[in-house]
């Protein structure tokens, strides 16, 4: 059954813009900063690297995300978020976009850590593993709505989106053993990470429902169990106690008539239980 995206009545573009805006005026401070003051203030604290985690800069897993090389880097991934952002903000909301961009953001950061851990004064930048995230997410989403996918800017090329997902993986996971592992610095593994991460929200987004009912139905299934073993020890005990009400009731007339000394063994552990019953 093909999937389609269904655009809420009242929808407005206030995340995409705030992400957008912010992404620019980052990129132009730093920018400014460094023509005019050769201050690299933001590049030192914001960029990822191995050596600023090491050193406590944990928001830098997600800070490099708004740092762009150039106007090249800034453009293409803005012009990512602007064209599938905004399908995702109107059909999900501004919120499912904030979650797929930033987790898929990190993911992408964590997967280049572990890639790149050992190789010093390397650094990470770019919103391309939250902008391959959401692209992953609308992929799976609209999977077999076709679409028309401009090949370098300007060869119209009509392929679903599942299909140009496989594509780009595929493009990417190429270019990280044949560039990255050999010392390229375009980060691969952080574009493949960010792919991974949608993808990661997209099933999380789409079985939870599903889980949370399971986990609801056994969790019903087991107070069930619980409150009947409840009613039945609860029986067990009346039934206990009618049974022996008997045998009590005698070996307290024999004590009466001979004392306790007369009881046998067995006649005391009867006693014994029955005062064990009595104050349950």
């Amino acid at each position: 059954m093909q999937k389609v995206f269904r655009v809420k009545e009242q929808y407005s573009w206030g995340t995409l813009k705030v992400l957008l805006g912010l992404m620019v005026i980052v990129f132009t401070i730093d920018r400014i900063g460094l023509a005019w003051f050769g201050n690299d203030f933001l590049r030192r604290y914001l960029l990822l690297s191995s050596e600023g985690l090491g050193e406590g800069n944990v928001w830098q897993l997600v800070s490099y995300i708004f740092m762009h090389e150039d106007i090249g880097h800034i453009f293409c991934n803005g012009l990512v978020l602007f064209f599938i952002g905004r399908l995702i903000e109107m059909r999900d909301g501004g919120r499912r976009l904030l979650e797929l961009f930033f987790i898929s953001g990190v993911v992408g950061a964590l997967v280049w850590l572990s890639v790149n851990f050992n190789r010093p004064f390397v650094v990470l930048l770019g919103a391309s593993a939250g902008c391959l995230g959401i692209f992953s997410y609308f992929c799976m989403v609209c999977e077999n709505r076709p679409m028309v996918f401009l090949l370098f800017f300007v060869i119209p090329i009509r392929i679903r989106p599942r299909m140009l997902l496989m594509i780009t993986a595929g493009l990417e996971a190429f270019c990280f053993f044949t560039q990255e592992l050999v010392g390229s610095n375009v980060a691969n593994s952080a574009h493949l990470g960010g792919i991974l991460g949608g993808l990661g929200c997209y099933y999380f987004y789409r079985y939870r429902h599903r889980y949370a009912k399971v986990i609801e139905e056994k969790l019903t299934k087991r107070g069930r169990m619980v409150d009947a073993v409840a009613d039945d020890s609860y029986k067990l005990y009346v039934k206990s106690y009618s049974a022996q009400r008997s045998e009590i009731d005698r070996i307290l007339d024999k004590i009466n008539e001979r004392g306790f000394k007369s009881l046998t063994e067995a006649e005391k552990n009867t006693l014994n239980s029955a005062k064990h019953l009595m104050h349950r």
